[in-house]
């Protein structure tokens, strides 16, 4: 079905491990707030490079961790494409 620019939306993978679909769900939810919808506007040099979203310097760690997580997950994605 195509989308609003009239192209069509990729299918979503059914045959991911429990992981990469827990990862993805993960990553959907932390880039949300930086998804540009409508570029009309939008100058990237206003936005806040110094935003952490709702991480806190004691977070570095876990964020280090999700980070190889998400490595991980990309790579396998990568080697089945």
């Amino acid at each position: 079905m195509p989308g609003r620019n009239g192209l069509r939306r990729p299918s979503r993978p059914h045959n991911l491990s429990k992981q990469h679909k827990k990862v993805l769900e993960a990553a959907r939810k932390l880039s949300k707030p930086y998804r540009i919808t409508d570029g009309k506007g939008f100058r990237l040099r206003d936005a806040d490079t110094d935003d952490a979203g709702d991480f806190k310097s004691k977070d570095k760690t876990l964020a280090k961790e999700a980070l190889q997580v998400g490595v991980e997950a990309l790579t396998g994605l990568q080697d089945r494409l």
